[in-house]
C-alpha cells in the first residue's frame, strides 16, 4: 500500500517467539490517515505479526486489512461513545484470554481497555510528547490512565520526562525507544560529494505542514541573507494546516524560484527524494501545545547521510545531535538560525562530516529489527 510503510523483519527468527500469543493494539491513531504516529502503529502491528504473533488491531476508522497479517475492527462511532463501544468489541475479543497484552498508542486509548488485572494480562501505553502538554482539565483522567499501566514506553527521554508527573508510583515500568518500527536494516552508500560545487545545494523536508515545524522562519532567514549562500533549491514535501502561510512566505520574501511545496510523498519516492539530499531541515519548536516528541523524518534522513537542522525543543534533540549528526537551533531567534543555516550550507566539509556520522548512528541505534527486538524484549515477550 502506498501510504504504508514496509516493516524490515530480516534479523527475526519466528521459531524463536511464541506463536500461539496474542496481541492487542488500541489506537486512535491507524491508516487510513496519513501521520507519523498512523505510520508508527500500522510498522509496530506489521512488524509484530511478522514475527508470528497474531496480532489484533482495534481503530476508529474503516480500514481495509484483507491484505495485511493482523486482523482489524474499528468503531466509526459518535466519538463521545467511541471508547465505550471499542471497549465491548475488546472485553468480547480478551473472553478466551489468560494472559494477554495490549499496546494502546497513548493513554486517551486506555479508557477502551477492560479491566485487565481481572484476566491477568498487562498493558503497554506508548508516550509520544505532546500528548502530555495537552492535559489541562484532563490531568485526573491521565493519572488515572497511567495508574492501570504496567509499562509506558516513551519515544524520548524529553516525553518521558513529561510522563513521569502523571504516574502514581513507581509500580509502572518504564522505557524509552526510538520509534523507528519501519526502518530497514541497512543503509545505502553516500555520495562521497552529493554536490560538486556548481549545482545547487539540494535542501530538503518532509513533514506535515505545521507552524511548529519552523519552515516559515527559515524561509525568511534564507531570504534574508540569500547574498552570502551558495545557489540552492528546496523541496518541502507534505501536506498540512500551514501549506498556505508557507506558499505566502515563499512569495513575500521573493524565493518561488528556489523553494517549492511538493505536496505529499509516497512512501516509495522517499529514497529518491533523500539520497539526493545535501541538508534536511524542519527546525521544529514549541507552538502552544504542539511540539516534536521524537521526530521520525530526522531519522530516515540520517540513514542516507543526509545533517538534519532541528530545533532544540522536544526530543527533536535527540534525534539530532547538535554538532555530531547535525544542528539544534532556537528556531525562534532568528541570528542563531541563521548561523546555522550560514554553516550548514557553506560549509561542505562540515556538513558532510555531519552526514557520515548520522548514518553511523542510523546503523548503530535505530534500524527498525533492532528497535522491535528492545520493544519485544521489553515487553517480555520472548
Amino acid at each position: 500500500m502506498k501510504t504504508h510503510p514496509s516493516t524490515d523483519v530480516s534479523s527475526t527468527d519466528v521459531s524463536s517467539t511464541d506463536v500461539s500469543r496474542d496481541i492487542f493494539i488500541v489506537t486512535q491513531t491507524f491508516p487510513p490517515h496519513i501521520g507519523g504516529m498512523e505510520s508508527v502503529m500500522y510498522a509496530l502491528a506489521n512488524g509484530l505479526a511478522a514475527r508470528g504473533y497474531n496480532m489484533h488491531v482495534f481503530g476508529d476508522k474503516p480500514f481495509d486489512a484483507a491484505s495485511e497479517n493482523f486482523s482489524f475492527s474499528h468503531t466509526d462511532w459518535f466519538k463521545p461513545w467511541r471508547a465505550w463501544r471499542k471497549k465491548l468489541s475488546l472485553t468480547a475479543a480478551l473472553r478466551q484470554q489468560t494472559d494477554p497484552l495490549i499496546i494502546c498508542d497513548s493513554w486517551k486509548s486506555v479508557a477502551a481497555v477492560p479491566d485487565i488485572e481481572r484476566i491477568g494480562g498487562r498493558l503497554v501505553v506508548l508516550a509520544h510528547g505532546q500528548e502530555y502538554l495537552k492535559t489541562g482539565r484532563h490531568a485526573e483522567r491521565v493519572s488515572r490512565a497511567l495508574a492501570r499501566t504496567h509499562i509506558l514506553i516513551a519515544n524520548s527521554k524529553d516525553t518521558l520526562e513529561r510522563a513521569t508527573p502523571f504516574l502514581p508510583s513507581a509500580q509502572v515500568t518504564r522505557h524509552v525507544i526510538a520509534p523507528t518500527f519501519a526502518l530497514p536494516a541497512d543503509a545505502p552508500p553516500i555520495t562521497l560529494t552529493k554536490n560538486d560545487n556548481r549545482a545547487p545545494l539540494k535542501l530538503v523536508s518532509l513533514c506535515r505542514l505545521e507552524a511548529r515545524k519552523g519552515l516559515a522562519q527559515t524561509i525568511k532567514a534564507l531570504a534574508g541573507m540569500k547574498s552570502e549562500l551558495p545557489d540552492f533549491t528546496w523541496q518541502i514535501a507534505g501536506i498540512g494546516p500551514e501549506a498556505e502561510n508557507l506558499h505566502a512566505t515563499i512569495r513575500a520574501c521573493g524565493l518561488e524560484d528556489q523553494v517549492f511545496l511538493s505536496g505529499h510523498l509516497d512512501v516509495e519516492d522517499k529514497v529518491e527524494f533523500l539520497s539526493n539530499a545535501d541538508l534536511f531541515i524542519m527546525p521544529s519548536y514549541q507552538h502552544g501545545n504542539s511540539l516534536e516528541g521524537f521526530g521520525i523524518s530526522y531519522i530516515e534522513a540520517a540513514r542516507f547521510g543526509v545533517p538534519a537542522l532541528a530545533g532544540n525543543t522536544g526530543g527533536a534533540r535527540e534525534a539530532v545531535l547538535h554538532g555530531e549528526t547535525g544542528w539544534c537551533v532556537d528556531t525562534l531567534n532568528p541570528d542563531e538560525l541563521a548561523a546555522a543555516l550560514r554553516e550548514a550550507m557553506t560549509d561542505t566539509e562540515r556538513r558532510e562530516q555531519l552526514g557520515r556520522q548520522a548514518q553511523e548512528r542510523y546503523l548503530a541505534e535505530f534500524t527498525g529489527p533492532d528497535i522491535l527486538d528492545r520493544f519485544v524484549n521489553l515487553c517480555g515477550l520472548r
